[in-house]
């Protein structure tokens, strides 16, 4: 067993709702300039980028159960190792669907308009 258990879930944890906040910041940032070229070539966006471009918003809310988790679980000293390995197994497992599905909902389009232009 390691010396700070809760130190060490602490950065784990912090790291991902960085990432989080990190792929929040991307979306909002990308997904109305999506919208728009989009919406101005009169292209029918494919339903997961539809449902992408819809829903965008409330990602924030996303590092907000992940910091509500974590402070759950790390208030205990020492945090309690199946509770914490639940809590980072739903912060890494949402964070890295939430990034492929931002990943393929706005690159997609993009090589689709490659491919017919080209």
């Amino acid at each position: 067993m390691t010396e700070h258990p809760r130190t060490e879930k602490l950065i784990v944890l912090s790291a991902t709702i960085a990432w989080q906040v990190w792929l929040i910041l991307t979306a909002w940032r990308d997904a109305p300039i999506l919208g728009t070229l989009l919406s101005g070539l009169g292209a029918e966006p494919a339903p997961i980028t539809a449902a992408y471009l819809a829903s965008y918003r409330f990602w924030p809310l996303l590092p907000v159960v992940s910091a509500v988790l974590s402070f759950l679980v790390l208030r205990r000293d020492p945090p309690a190792p199946r509770r914490a390995a639940l809590v980072l197994a739903y912060s890494l497992t949402s964070t890295l669907l939430l990034q492929a599905w931002m990943m393929e909902a706005s690159i997609r389009p993009l090589f689709l308009l490659i491919k017919r232009l080209g």
